[in-house]
């Protein structure tokens, strides 16, 4: 079984961030460029420099990036040493667990209560799905399919002429088509590509994970409206005690990676300093 190692985060996220069960239960060390911690142990757990994962088997390791802040460095530090993003390593709190390491991110599961269905009919919500209509070619496109849909707000700026299907994995109206994005559920869509318009608003972050998320929207069609607030302007706090995504990205690996599906930014907005959306055309 393959070691998991955590590089960094000492600064916040190892501490405050990560569950430390997950820590105690799944993680064989860590790596840190600090001095001061090198040498030293959490949670029984040895503090080495970063050299010593020179010495490891890389087809037999997964490097788990601890901090928020330094990821970007410390990302760069190990390619520099050799190690390849999404094979030897990635980012710590975007870890899903696997069969040894349980996830590390601590986070509060979905609630569909009354507070959550309330906040959905926010006018916040409802001028943002005014915005994402806006967007669309009604001339072009007529199959939008919604996912994360809810209450089914998005239909309200959709002419009758266009075929709406909402997803979500609550049966909020009869047309719900229920799907489980945690369970690798997704909703087959017959329709031409090239006539069909994917609608993801602040959803990705439900699904188990969120490069097949992309995968699948790929497949069924040729434009993609895709709106979220980005992981850096969530405050800690939030992230503490509300947060209730399954996977996280910043803005620009989830755009870099629609981008190699072979679409084309053909526009990109953003909302009251909240929300950046953008859309995908192919």
């Amino acid at each position: 079984m393959r070691k998991h190692i955590i590089f960094g985060g000492f600064d916040y996220a190892v501490y405050y961030e990560m569950n430390q069960d997950a820590i105690f239960h799944g993680i064989d060390y860590f790596v840190d460029n600090d001095p001061s911690l090198i040498g030293t142990t959490y949670l029984g757990k040895p503090i080495y420099a970063p050299d010593v994962l020179l010495s490891e088997d890389k087809n037999n390791l997964l490097i788990l990036i601890g901090s928020v802040v330094y990821y970007t460095e410390l990302r760069f530090q190990l390619e520099d040493m050799g190690f390849e993003k999404d094979k030897h390593f990635v980012w710590g709190i975007s870890f899903p667990g696997d069969d040894k390491c349980p996830r590390l991110l601590r986070y509060n599961e979905f609630s569909s209560d009354n507070k959550n269905k309330i906040n959905m009919f926010s006018e916040t919500t409802t001028a943002k799905l005014k915005i994402i209509a806006r967007l669309i070619d009604f001339s072009k496109y007529k199959t939008i399919v919604d996912l994360g849909a809810g209450p089914e707000l998005l239909s309200a700026y959709l002419p009758n002429h266009c075929k709406y299907v909402p997803v979500d994995y609550l049966q909020y109206t009869d047309r719900t088509v229920l799907c489980d994005m945690l369970r690798f559920e997704f909703p087959r869509i017959e329709d031409d590509k090239k006539s069909t318009l994917f609608v993801s608003s602040n959803h990705i972050g439900y699904a188990s994970d969120w490069r097949w998320y992309v995968d699948e929207i790929a497949k069924r069609c040729d434009c993609l409206i895709f709106a979220k607030q980005d992981f850096a302007s969530i405050s800690r706090e939030y992230r503490k005690t509300k947060w209730n995504f399954s996977n996280i990205a910043f803005n620009h690996e989830y755009v870099m990676y629609v981008l190699s599906k072979g679409f084309k930014m053909t526009d990109a907005l953003n909302f009251r300093l909240r929300t950046d959306i953008y859309k995908f055309e192919r």
